[in-house]
Parts: structure tokens; sequence; C-alpha cells
């Protein structure tokens, strides 16, 4: 436990050390964006999590690919790369030799932001589309239900989608009524519109 704000560097087996560009935290780990270098030895992401590695961190490779921005959920985390690749971070990488499992988004849609459900990565593209994959599938499937968007958010047990109208979408558990349907929902499995919030033009949530 460390009580107070404390500086840490990031260093590999060889001592080397990165400087970190950004990170992001879940239930038992973290991932590192690592600042851009002109070594191109440098990888660009790091990842330490709980009963692995002793708790250090573990650089993962992602094939050259420059990762711009990176997203975190509770046990699941993602990378977005200037390609358009998405690549996921679980505990698929201690068994595929630290490499990412990459996605991509159908049709030439390039995702733009990520949340998480569950076991979903939950994707945005730039058309306002939203794309879902489950962990044990290989391919995006767009979300049908929902009109043109322009954010999403969710790291855990439920996700909200903020439309380009200014409407709010939710899906997931309302264990704690945190969707905003009202007490006698317990979950909802496809995404419902949030009725009381119509005409307030939501930008973001």
């Amino acid at each position: 436990y460390v009580s107070k704000w404390t500086t840490f560097h990031l260093q590999d087996s060889n001592r080397n050390r990165y400087s970190i560009e950004s990170a992001v935290c879940g239930t038992d780990y973290t991932l590192y964006l690592l600042d851009q270098s002109t070594n191109e030895d440098i990888k660009p992401l790091a990842y330490v999590k709980k009963g692995k590695n002793k708790g250090l961190p573990n650089f993962i490779s992602t094939k050259g690919c420059h990762i711009y921005a990176i997203y975190g959920g509770s046990h699941i985390s993602a990378a977005i790369d200037t390609e358009g690749s998405i690549h996921i971070i679980d505990d698929s990488i201690y068994s595929n030799n630290f490499c990412t499992r990459t996605a991509y988004l159908p049709w030439g849609n390039m995702p733009v932001s990520l949340a998480f459900q569950d076991n979903f990565v939950i994707a945005l593209s730039s058309y306002g589309n939203v794309y879902e994959l489950d962990s044990e599938n290989e391919e995006f499937e767009c979300i049908d239900d929902l009109p043109p968007c322009s954010f999403i958010s969710g790291t855990a047990n439920h996700c909200i989608a903020v439309t380009r109208n200014g409407d709010v979408f939710v899906r997931g558990s309302n264990k704690y009524d945190q969707l905003g349907l009202g007490q006698n929902t317990i979950s909802c499995d496809e995404f419902r519109q949030i009725a009381n919030l119509r005409s307030q033009n939501i930008k973001a949530a």
C-alpha cells in the first residue's frame, strides 16, 4: 500500500527506463502507454497484473504499430493505433508471447473511442456506428438498434451511448439503479433509451 503520491519509473529487464505518456487502471491491472521515441526498439505498451510477473510490468508487442490511445475496463483493456487496429489486452497475452489480440471494425470504419461492458469491447466508429466484440469472438458486430452516436462510455457491468441528436441509450446491469430506467428494471440486454433525458441535448455521459 502506498499512502502518498510516489514517483514511479518504468524500466525493462535491462534497466532501460521509459517515460509514461498515459495509463489506465482496472480491477487488478494497469496498462501504460509509453512515450514515443526515435528508438525503433521501444515497446509502446506495458502491462502489470495482479499475480503475474511478481507484480512487475510486462512489455507488450504491438508489432510496430503506433498506438495513440488506450482504454480500460474492469478486466479488459484495449488500445487504438493510427491504422485503425484495435489491440485487445487480457489474460490471452500470457499464452500469446505478450502479443495483443488484434481486431478491426468492418467496412473500413475507423474506431475513435472504446468502452467495455462485462466481456464485451464496444467501439464507436468515425461514422457514428457502434460495434461490439465478445471476448470469445474475433470480429466486431454492428449494434443495429442504435442511432448514430457521438459518445460511448463503460468500464464494468453497464454501458452508455450518447447519440448525435443528444439522446441517451443504456444497456447492462441496473442493480444499483445506475441506468436511470427505474427500480423495476434489474438489467437490460439491449440498448434502451432513457425517456426522461429526451430533448435535453446530452453531450457525454
